[in-house]
């Protein structure tokens, strides 16, 4: 079963897919994956054109995460503005994913971070039933972060 929620146009978030080519025959050209302990090569999803890896924890937000996703929401941005349709995952589609889709739409819309994390949380329920964005850390880069729109 595919685990994916439409954020916006070309952007969805979700939970660690299982290997294969059902990505593709979903529609999905980008796969991004944020979580540390799951990483696997592009190869494992035919038909997709690309896999964007950004591993990093959940407990930890360090300058190498921030930079870590930070550069995958501008892959994202890059991969929506050309017309791919991405999938953000970590393992429950909650949190790190969370924080990735968050600056995505940023980038992607210039609105507020603060208002992306709104929208993330009456969108997204993660696999496991989970609220999405419920880590401190990350809400709290959110409401601070800006980037040039």
């Amino acid at each position: 079963m595919l685990d994916a929620t439409r954020l916006a146009p070309q952007l969805y978030i979700g939970s660690a897919p299982s290997l294969g080519p059902q990505l593709a025959r979903a529609g999905f050209d980008v796969l991004v994956l944020c979580a540390a302990e799951y990483q696997p090569p592009l190869r494992k999803f035919p038909g997709l054109t690309a896999v964007v890896h950004a591993p990093f924890d959940d407990d930890v937000l360090d300058e190498q995460a921030i930079d870590m996703a930070v550069t995958a929401a501008m892959d994202v941005q890059d991969h929506v503005m050309d017309g791919n349709r991405v999938l953000v995952t970590c393992m429950a589609g909650r949190n790190r994913s969370g924080l990735v889709c968050a600056l995505a739409l940023h980038l992607l819309t210039c609105c507020d971070p603060r208002d992306a994390i709104i929208h993330i949380k009456r969108t997204r329920v993660g696999i496991d039933g989970g609220e999405a964005l419920t880590n401190e850390n990350f809400i709290e880069f959110l409401r601070t972060f800006r980037l040039a729109c």
